[in-house]
């Protein structure tokens, strides 16, 4: 079916998304949902979310993630917020 140009931005940030995650995390990559291409967000085995933002930064959040995945005070959150990498969110 034919998408209009936000759906178009929205798919392309999640594929963004998807093509930026290693191995390791998209392993654990349940579902992703995108409701505007600012609004990508990702839930992973085990009921976590991330909640990725925009497509801005990708590898940047990648990272932060992955740092806050292991990190001993953070690994266990149910959210990680990684839409602002400079200043993540977990709780």
């Amino acid at each position: 079916f034919p998408l209009d140009q936000d759906s178009r931005r929205t798919l392309a940030s999640a594929l963004i998304l998807l093509n930026a995650l290693p191995a390791e995390i998209a392993q654990d990559v349940r579902t992703i949902s995108a409701t505007s291409p600012d609004d990508v967000q990702m839930e992973l085995r085990g009921g976590a979310t991330v909640v990725w933002g925009s497509s801005a930064e990708a590898a940047l959040k990648v990272r932060v993630l992955e740092v806050l995945r292991s990190a001993k005070a953070s690994k266990g959150s149910k959210v990680f917020d990684v839409s602002a990498p400079n200043a993540p969110i977990t709780r």
